[in-house]
């Protein structure tokens, strides 16, 4: 499920406290950082992190600034004038100069997947500006005087249409300094929105209208629904909640059961009260009274629990004599696990049970929890080695006076990968005689049945240096384009890691030869733009004497082994149809050509080739509908490409000829780079009650989190 990211109320607060003096747009309260501002106004343009130092692209940096900046590619030099100052950089050169004053950096400009970054706080200063970091808000904000005729620092700018609506959930409820709400999107983005002046305030149970409301009267947990002015202050807010009401049956681990079989997650700032109003202690929500909980609409989340002013003064319950369990977890579980990590079970409910037993999914079965507090039972193992499962249920059983409970799964599914990911293909191959000082270096790596390749580990080092941060790294390649290496060995490292943590190392090396014979050599290709499933590439090379056979490539594929040649112009021709099987991205384009000898040389093209996903059409491509629904549902479907798709999953059932529905599932996923999606393994069963029916229901958003398509489907009875 998409992961509650909440900003602390005092971070917010802080940030409000240094930012008096420089005014920040709204977007830096409402999106995550890192931001640059600079004069009051967002910068619309990438910022990357690097040790400790923030990067943009050269001209948005040098532009913002009103800087004129000039790139001599030959040099790897920037040099940028303002006014009379004159500031002149250069790649991966820790020294700058401003107006004749040699002046050293902390990190120099680098080049990232074939743009040039520059770091953002020393242009800034040695243009005269100041630049002020607000940790809390991850933001930069720059403030420098104007050159002639341009606006003042801070200086109103004409307002942009009124915002789009806001919808979310309130975490946080802010009244010092400002009145303001801090709202989760679906997204699980944060934002905090300040409340106008004359803001109007509705708020109502679920199906009933909307009526007029306070502030005061919001609750943590309602889910809204805000109206902004341009300057992105909500005008109208509207707030509903959703009212359940029950007698408790058991409760533990922040989860609450009721008689009718449902069972509710309880918030961290969950909110007790008696029928007067007045708070009381969560231990006052016991088996046996009645309560009513105050849910966030569409979700079993709950906020606020009302129980009868007698339940302070009421009797503990006697505790089941049935095998109930409540909760099965992996405590502290965030990552896959590799061999030698540790993972901890945990089952709660009914307490001095028999035996509890856990296993997970077919790799570790049966493993005996001892009880460690009253209802709670734990034991922890390491992890050995060739485990291997991925997204396998946790399951456990109870055994309490001679009765044994039906299986209950866990919510969360766990993987352990103790295998290292592998490398598919070095290119160029290892002994390579390149003719090409500026060649293409790939590697491309898979972890099948594994926790997959983790792009933050992949480190990619050429002759020595590391070169990461100028590749470009996706799950399955790393790929750096050199350039002008000196004649002679080229060594290369490539090491990757999986999310378990397990490492691979790949080091092998290629000669760069002098060009001894006449005439021209090269590879071309007439992809312009890039190319998807079902589209031509045409490739033409050219060398100064004939080869004896010849192999093309893009990226490591061999896609042809054509010898024709062309006797007007002396080039070798051929061509390829892109594959549903061709990896969505860039791919460099090269050909081996061989010689009578036997021996063999590569030429790379100057420009990789880029495959893009195909168009694909909004849907569910499993399960079925009117299928029968496994036991761990995992719906898969496809989209437009990086579009993200929010899925609910609905149960419906009867307890006692009365209507019982619940909700398993509500997360938002995002489409792969080929328009493919799925969500995580679904625990259909592990429910104190058997539902009849199951609904599933994917929702496409826009980009302000708006829900632009709908596509529903049932599910029966496992």
């Amino acid at each position: 499920m998409a992961r509650r990211t909440l900003i602390p109320l005092l971070a917010l607060l802080t940030a409000s406290a240094a930012a008096q003096d420089v005014a920040l747009p709204p977007e830096v309260y409402q999106r995550p950082g890192p931001h640059v501002v600079v004069n009051g106004v967002l910068l619309n343009a990438p910022v990357r992190e690097v040790g400790g130092s923030l990067f943009l692209p050269m001209r948005a940096v040098f532009e913002a600034l009103n800087a004129e900046v000039k790139w001599y590619p030959a040099a790897q030099q920037i040099i940028a004038t303002r006014g009379t100052t004159t500031v002149q950089l250069w790649i991966n050169r820790p020294v700058a100069i401003v107006n004749d004053k040699e002046i050293r950096l902390a990190a120099p400009p680098s080049l990232m997947a074939g743009t040039t970054y520059v770091p953002l706080r020393f242009p800034a200063e040695a243009f005269g500006g100041e630049v002020k970091w607000m940790g809390s808000l991850r933001t930069a904000a720059i403030t420098i005087a104007p050159l002639g005729g341009q606006p003042a620092p801070n200086e109103p700018q004409p307002q942009p249409a009124a915002r789009p609506a806001l919808e979310g959930v309130v975490m946080t409820k802010v009244t010092s300094g400002v009145t303001a709400l801090v709202v989760q999107n679906l997204k699980g983005e944060t934002a905090l929105v300040e409340l106008a002046p004359q803001c109007s305030i509705t708020r109502a149970n679920m199906g009933e209208t909307l009526k007029p409301s306070t502030f005061a009267a919001i609750e943590l947990g309602d889910k809204v629904r805000i109206t902004r002015d341009p300057a992105g202050k909500a005008t109208a807010v509207e707030a509903r909640y959703a009212q359940v009401t029950g007698v408790a049956a058991a409760i533990a681990n922040n989860r609450l059961l009721l008689e009718d079989g449902s069972l509710y997650q309880l918030q961290p700032d969950i909110r007790v009260v008696n029928t007067r109003g007045e708070t009381a202690p969560l231990a006052q929500v016991v088996k046996g009274i009645r309560v009513t909980l105050d849910l966030t609409p569409e979700t079993t989340n709950v906020w606020r629990v009302t129980i009868p002013v007698s339940a302070a003064q009421a009797e503990p319950k006697p505790a089941t004599d049935s095998p109930v369990i409540l909760t099965v977890a992996a405590v502290g579980y965030t990552k896959p696990l590799k061999a030698g990590d540790r993972l901890t079970l945990q089952v709660t409910g009914a307490p001095d049970a028999e035996s509890v037993t856990v296993s997970v999914g077919d790799v570790l079965r049966d493993i005996r929890l001892t009880q460690t507090a009253p209802g709670t039972y734990t034991r922890q193992i390491t992890i050995a080695p060739n485990t291997n499962v991925t997204a396998a249920p946790i399951v456990a059983t109870m055994r309490l006076n001679g009765k044994q409970s039906e299986p209950v799964r866990g919510t969360a599914p766990i993987t352990i990968d103790t295998r290292a990911p592998s490398f598919d293909a070095l290119i160029p191959g290892d002994g390579t005689r390149l003719m090409d000082r500026n060649p293409a270096i790939e590697a491309a790596y898979s972890d099948p049945g594994g926790s997959g390749v983790d792009t933050g580990a992949v480190r990619v080092v050429v002759n020595g240096k590391d070169v990461t941060l100028q590749a470009t790294v996706t799950e399955t390649r790393a790929r750096f384009r050199a350039e002008n290496l000196p004649i002679g060995p080229v060594s290369v490292k490539i090491t990757i890691a999986d999310h378990a943590g397990n490492t691979a190392t790949a080091e092998w090396g290629a000669v760069v030869e002098q060009a001894t014979a006449a005439g021209e050599r090269y590879v071309r290709h007439d992809a312009a733009k890039p190319l998807t499933v079902g589209q031509k590439l045409n490739l033409v090379a050219r060398f100064p004497a004939p080869p004896t056979r010849l192999e093309w490539f893009m990226g490591n594929k061999l896609i042809g082994t054509a010898m024709t040649r062309d006797a007007a112009t002396g080039e070798y021709r051929t061509s390829y149809t892109i594959a549903e099987s061709d990896a969505v991205g860039e791919h460099s384009v090269s050909v081996r050509a061989y010689t009578s000898g036997n021996e063999s040389q590569v030429l790379f093209a100057a420009d990789p080739v880029t495959v893009i996903a195909r168009a694909r059409t909004f849907k569910i491509t499993s399960p079925d509908d009117k299928s029968r629904a496994p036991a761990m549902l995992v719906v898969t479907g496809e989209a437009t490409p990086d579009s993200q798709i929010r899925v609910t999953v609905e149960y419906e059932s009867r307890v006692a000829f009365l209507p019982v529905k619940g909700q398993i599932y509500r997360g938002v996923v995002t489409a792969d780079a080929k328009g493919v999606w799925q969500t995580e393994p679904i625990e259909t069963g592990g429910l104190l009650i058997r539902p009849d029916t199951y609904k599933v229901i994917a929702e496409r958003l826009g980009a302000d989190g708006d829900v632009v398509e709908t596509i529903t489907i049932g599910l029966t009875r496992r």
